[in-house]
């Protein structure tokens, strides 16, 4: 079964989402370096690793390689994209190079370290595709998903979890977009997802499929 390492973030926005339950649901393993489960999941949410969640240790070597990372990188991370990441950030991308394994992160900017370290990069989008994919959760579902990771309050840091949802859910706009034009989103968090401009989605959406009279495939006329 396919390993994926997270990060905080991804957490976040499943917790936020409301989608703790459905992440575990999905054919594949999660796991988090344990110093940054200890430090950052484990005082807010406890238990995760009873849903399914691996504490994982990070080698030595790959510690001493995640304390390299910020010297070699850092300073060429454009600083319209946030914080830097943190140690804890850098120990998740070492403990995906030493398992061989794809990170999941939304964090810009260890996204930008992890394609230059040659670690493969999942995030939010990555995983609602294929929760919709192995039938866990509608389209529709997803983007209500992604209203409710929009409108929680998201501290990257900690990991502040609650049982139930609290936020107002609004709708997004029409759901017009189909499977293949909704998995070809290039988003990296949830705070870039609001607000759409229906105009977008809706030349999007026309893109993606052909108009189809009494059976027989037609290209929209010209006006």
């Amino acid at each position: 079964m396919r390993l994926l390492i997270s990060d905080a973030n991804i957490l976040i926005d499943m917790e936020a989402g409301a989608l703790m339950g459905t992440l575990f649901q999905l054919p594949m393993q999660f796991g988090i370096p344990d110093l940054l489960y200890y430090e950052e999941i484990e005082p807010g949410s406890p238990g995760l690793e009873n849903l399914g969640l691996q504490i994982m240790e990070v080698s030595g070597d790959f510690v001493a390689y995640a304390q390299q990372l910020p010297a070699q990188h850092n300073h060429l991370l454009p600083a319209k994209n946030g914080p830097k990441p943190s140690h804890n950030d850098y120990l998740a991308l070492a403990l995906a190079k030493q398992e061989v394994c794809t990170l999941l992160t939304g964090d810009t900017n260890l996204r930008i370290v992890a394609n230059k370290e040659q670690v493969n990069v999942m995030g939010t989008i990555g995983l609602l595709c294929a929760m919709i994919e192995n039938q866990l959760l509608t389209v529709d579902d997803a983007f209500k998903a992604l209203d409710r990771m929009k409108l929680g309050k998201r501290n990257a840091q900690r990991l502040t979890l609650s049982t139930t949802s609290t936020a107002t859910e609004q709708p997004l706009i029409s759901r017009t977009f189909d499977l293949h034009t909704f998995c070809c989103m290039e988003i990296t968090d949830a705070n870039q997802i609001l607000p759409f401009r229906p105009s977008i989605l809706t030349k999007s959406a026309n893109e993606s499929r052909t108009t189809k009279t009494a059976g027989v495939a037609t290209k929209p006329k010209n006006s």
